[in-house]
């Protein structure tokens, strides 16, 4: 997980990683399919219904079945918790709270069967109980597929879910190092930002 203050360069790094946006200098090598889920569903979500949405990213073959494909939509949708998937694959996205919206974007990045993960601040819409809810299963399909994902948060209870930690500023990585490692000094900077 990447943890930092807003601007100091979170998101254009994974923009960059993602290759929407090159870098001034040096190279970036990730193991592709790269799924990328923004903080804002509704850049992502653009088919008349969350079903079609998701369909559009699983990967096809020329003998791909339309059975084959509405089965990986459901499995898509059932992993991220919206079930049943037959009625959230006929919904539009207008009649899903954020919080829907964000798992049916979580859902179609999965169903590209990803080799790399970028997630954005994705629980920004989502209420306490939704977002942990999300994050651990997240963690656990990305530890179960063996996916690389970079999770950028600014939430501290988010730190919990991961394996390492880098601080970013200025747009640059401050520290970066194991969980247990890294939280004392991620505790020193939230207390100086409260005293500041």
């Amino acid at each position: 997980m990447i943890l930092g203050k807003n601007g100091s360069g979170k998101s254009t790094l994974l923009r960059i990683l993602r290759g929407l946006l090159n870098p001034s200098s040096g190279h970036v090598y990730l193991e592709k399919p790269c799924a990328f889920v923004q903080q804002d569903p509704n850049i992502q979500i653009l088919m008349p219904t969350i079903g079609m949405d998701i369909a559009v990213s699983v990967p096809k073959k020329p003998d791909t079945s339309r059975s084959e494909l509405w089965g990986a939509v459901r499995e898509a949708l059932t992993e991220v918790g919206l079930v049943p998937p037959e009625y959230f694959m006929r919904m539009s996205s207008y009649r899903l709270s954020g919080g829907q919206r964000q798992r049916a974007a979580v859902a179609a990045a999965l169903a590209m069967k990803p080799k790399s993960f970028l997630l954005d601040e994705v629980t920004a819409s989502m209420d306490p109980l939704n977002k942990a809810e999300l994050i651990s299963r997240v963690r656990r399909l990305i530890t179960d597929r063996n996916i690389g994902a970079i999770w950028v948060t600014h939430l501290l209870d988010e730190l919990e879910f991961a394996d390492n930690i880098a601080i970013m500023g200025e747009g640059r990585i401050l520290a970066q190092g194991p969980r247990i490692a890294m939280m004392p000094l991620v505790y020193d900077m939230q207390d100086n930002v409260e005293h500041e």
